[in-house]
């Protein structure tokens, strides 16, 4: 899958700007390629203020998209005839990686949670984004495993 490079310099101000709290967003597409990148409102501290020992993370090492956030931008990419592509979030201070809590958020019960949808994680230290890495679900592995991330 080819990254639109406007898309890929909006991921990364994003992760910029959010620092020292995860970035997280949806870009949906079709078919023919990518077409709508929306940044999200990580909820993180909100669940972890509400509940500390159920949402141990904070924004700082964890992302969580508001629910009827997420339901708005699948309805809206419906209406377009779209469907969710890629879920991107950053780790702050940390590499770019497919953490095992990326892992545990991104599958339900062994199984992708969103069939068919990349993710890509932007590794940002001291505020600056170093490097971007995007992983699909492998059905050989049963795992989410790196691919090349091209951006045109």
């Amino acid at each position: 899958m080819k990254i639109p490079e406007f898309m890929m310099e909006e991921m990364i101000a994003h992760a910029r700007e959010t620092y020292p709290a995860e970035a997280c967003g949806i870009i949906t597409g079709t078919s023919g390629g990518l077409t709508v990148l929306t940044r999200c409102r990580n909820v993180q501290d909100e669940l972890h203020a509400e509940d500390p020992e159920l949402h141990p993370r904070t924004s700082r090492d964890g992302f969580s998209v508001d629910p009827i956030e997420m339901l708005q931008i699948m309805r809206a990419a419906r209406e377009r005839g779209e469907d969710f592509k890629i879920i991107y979030h950053s780790h702050v201070d940390a590499d770019a990686y497919f953490s095992e809590e990326d892992k545990r958020v991104a599958t339900w019960e062994g199984e992708p949670t969103y069939p068919g949808v990349g993710y890509i994680v932007i590794s940002v230290y001291g505020g600056e984004p170093k490097s971007a890495n995007l992983f699909h679900w492998s059905e050989e592995k049963g795992d989410f495993e790196g691919v090349s991330l091209e951006v045109k």
